[in-house]
């Protein structure tokens, strides 16, 4: 059998929310992408194709995502760490997991591409 280790996330994942310490940002919400990821060993024979049960499905990667956003935080960090529960609970099986969530131009007082909190296990 081959050892391998296999990543199955999301990229660039825009969701519009209302997210932020001050009063301002949760009325009027923001721009947010999510990059995220959960990694597993995969055992393969030479003779096999991989299956479905193998493998991470990354519609639940996106879906686990989406609630976390829905529910309206003061703090990015709050809904990285619960989209990481998240993960541990549906994929308990993972040996890694990674979550990034940057808000896109931040009112900061100058120009800002994005803004984020980054976290992995």
């Amino acid at each position: 059998m081959k050892n391998t280790t296999c990543r199955i996330g999301i990229e660039k994942a825009e969701f519009f929310a209302y997210h932020g310490y001050y009063e301002e940002e949760r009325k009027s919400g923001n721009t947010f992408l999510i990059n995220a990821w959960v990694e597993k060993a995969m055992y393969k024979t030479d003779n096999s194709q991989v299956e479905l049960d193998q493998t991470f499905n990354y519609e639940l990667i996106f879906k686990i995502c989406a609630q976390e956003m829905r529910k309206t935080q003061y703090l990015l960090e709050t809904v990285a760490l619960n989209i990481l529960d998240g993960f541990e609970n549906t994929f308990p099986d993972a040996s890694g997991m990674f979550i990034r969530i940057d808000k896109m131009g931040p009112h900061l007082g100058g120009k800002v591409g994005s803004s984020f909190v980054e976290f992995s296990k």
